[in-house]
């Protein structure tokens, strides 16, 4: 359970440090988010591998019914927080469509195997 004390408060820091960067310094953290999202594969290399070092400890610890309420939750929070930019938004999932989405293929394979995990756990008692 230490693990999971520990994710939760580079989280909670992490949040902190990025609200107080853009009230105080806003143009230092969007140079710091364009190296985080630069094309190529540095950025999906740096995100699965923090993803993978994350989730194994939780996957492990917490029940997956519980990780499933948790990710609608902040799934919901982050549309709220994205409602404002819907037109760009819609932009966007025309831009993506046309790409295609051959290049996160791996990706939506993890979602589809923790929502049939979650299933799974929800009816199979």
């Amino acid at each position: 359970m230490l693990i999971l004390k520990v994710w939760a408060a580079v989280f909670a820091v992490l949040v902190l440090a990025k609200i107080i960067m853009l009230a105080v310094a806003r143009e230092y953290w969007l140079g710091l988010a364009e190296k985080l999202v630069r094309p190529g594969n540095r950025p999906v290399l740096i995100y699965g591998a923090a993803a993978a070092v994350v989730g194994l400890p939780v996957l492990l610890q917490v029940n997956i019914i519980e990780i499933g309420a948790v990710m609608l939750w902040t799934s919901l929070l982050m549309g709220l927080g994205l409602a404002p930019y819907g037109e760009m938004l819609l932009k966007w999932r025309d831009e993506v469509a046309r790409v295609g989405l051959a290049q996160i293929w791996w990706v939506l394979a993890v979602w589809a195997g923790l929502a049939v995990w979650m299933l799974a756990a929800v009816f199979g008692g």
